[in-house]
């Protein structure tokens, strides 16, 4: 579960604020987001994810 937290301070670190869970990351964009949001957001979770991935390969 600690890397579950790290994850969730990278997501925040970036400027996102969404709910992580267990081994979940929660998100729920609005109706109006545009495709840059959007991408932006996919983005800011993948860097977030790569934390999990080091731990991972360590």
């Amino acid at each position: 579960m600690e890397i579950m937290n790290q994850v969730a301070a990278k997501i925040k670190e970036l400027g996102m604020y969404t709910f992580v869970r267990w081994n979940y990351i929660f998100v729920a964009p609005p109706l109006s987001i545009t495709k840059d949001e959007l991408e932006e957001g996919l983005d800011i979770i993948s860097q977030a994810i790569s934390v999990a991935d080091e731990f991972v390969k360590g």
